[in-house]
């Protein structure tokens, strides 16, 4: 599900019928631009926010810089705590890859809600959850709603989190299967390259990110989110 973008790819005629199929089917899509151009950056962001009339209302982005991580940032549904709703899609730009590491893992949200399901210790968990940023926006979710025929909203165990409903379950054991559940989910684990911008449909997917090594630099840019809007369409 890969596009290479050239200076004659076609924007309505090959660039958006290939994410628009790819993001609707298995949510996700990559488009790779060469990455020898000086104006990568800028070309990246401007396509980013090109598409985003047909995936949303607004787009604001940000640049994600460092040095490395140790740790693996957890899976979850982004801008989970957005009291709106969830981010429709999101889309990452890879400027500078990591030295080792620092793969974007997607998981399946329908595939990780029948298994959920299909669990009966899992019955009845609610998650209210919140962000370091925004503390007074709170939004509870079951594990799965009814979107799509059921799919998993979801974030791994954080600070910000807080279980208000777990059943005859203790919260440990809850977030081990749940994260076992999106292990045996994953559709992709996406090795960046200078070039790489990957489409997410987030509503039908969860993502994390393993840890890195070295300088790492992407862009990400999200749709319809109302807490972070640079432009309207």
């Amino acid at each position: 599900m890969k596009l290479v973008v050239t200076s004659n790819t076609s924007l309505s005629k090959e660039i958006l019928p290939f994410l628009l199929e790819n993001l609707s089917k298995s949510g996700w899509a990559l488009l790779q631009i060469d990455e020898e151009d000086e104006e990568l950056n800028y070309k990246m962001l401007s396509l980013s926010i090109l598409i985003g009339q047909s995936l949303g209302d607004s787009v604001g982005y940000h640049y994600l810089k460092s040095s490395g991580s140790n740790e693996h940032l957890v899976a979850h549904s982004e801008g989970i705590s957005n009291q709106d709703g969830i981010i429709p899609y999101f889309a990452l730009c890879c400027i500078k890859p990591a030295e080792s590491g620092g793969e974007t893992r997607l998981f399946d949200g329908r595939i990780a809600a029948q298994k959920v399901i299909n669990n009966s210790k899992l019955e009845g968990v609610k998650i209210e959850y919140s962000a370091l940023a925004y503390p007074e926006l709170k939004v509870i979710y079951p594990l799965v709603v009814n979107d799509f025929d059921g799919v998993l909203r979801y974030r791994s165990k954080v600070i910000t989190n807080k279980v208000i409903c777990s059943g005859e379950i203790s919260e440990e054991e809850m977030y081990k299967l749940v994260d076992q559940i999106l292990e045996e989910s994953i559709i992709v684990s996406h090795n960046w390259q200078r070039g790489d911008i990957l489409f997410v449909n987030n509503m039908i997917t969860l993502h994390d990110r393993l840890p890195f090594i070295g300088k790492r630099v992407l862009i990400r840019v999200r749709y319809n989110d109302n807490l972070n809007v640079k432009q309207r369409y």
